[in-house]
């Protein structure tokens, strides 16, 4: 046990700088998707308010209960659904930080559904005084989202994907 010897542990190999622009651009699409959920929730009673009007415009001989809680459950489910891709955006950016290449053509798939998630939300949670706001926050999230994936897939990208980690403590011949 007296060999100073180091073991034979990879090293990780440091990310490209496209990669590491990537994972920014992706954690600067969660901050946006952050604020959507906070702008959204504290205008909360606004925004179920409009939402009932609107279902009233759709069914007007409904009672006020069942248009409240319809508005209510349209706006959960909303927020829920940028949850859920949030999370599987950020579970995919980690597979993707360590180096599965599967990972960013997942990404590509889970962009789709954000787009479908971005159109519904944006329909339901752009009503009223931060509707605007909301909107424009979904779209920015959405943007970043795509340049991140088009900037995943560049040419130093796809050389870090592919390298092999260097162990520690051996030299090449």
């Amino acid at each position: 046990m007296s060999d100073t010897t180091p073991p034979p542990a990879p090293l990780p190999t440091t990310p490209t700088g496209p990669v590491k622009v990537s994972r920014y651009l992706w954690l600067a699409s969660f901050v946006l998707g952050l604020a959507v959920l906070a702008f959204a929730f504290l205008s909360r009673d606004d925004q179920i308010k409009r939402l009932s009007d609107v279902i009233a415009d759709v069914d007007p001989g409904r009672a006020t209960a069942t248009l409240t809680s319809a508005a209510t459950i349209v706006f959960w489910s909303c927020l829920g659904a940028i949850v859920v891709v949030m999370a599987v955006e950020a579970l995919l950016l980690r597979a993707i930080v360590h180096r599965h290449r599967w990972a960013r053509w997942t990404q590509l798939l889970v962009l789709a559904i954000h787009t479908g998630v971005m159109l519904l939300a944006g329909t339901f949670l752009a009503l009223g005084n931060q509707g605007v706001l909301i909107a424009g926050l979904l779209i920015m999230q959405l943007v970043l989202g795509v340049v991140a994936l088009v900037v995943s897939v560049l040419p130093g990208s796809g050389d870090w994907f592919r390298a092999k980690d260097e162990p520690h403590g051996i030299t090449s011949v």
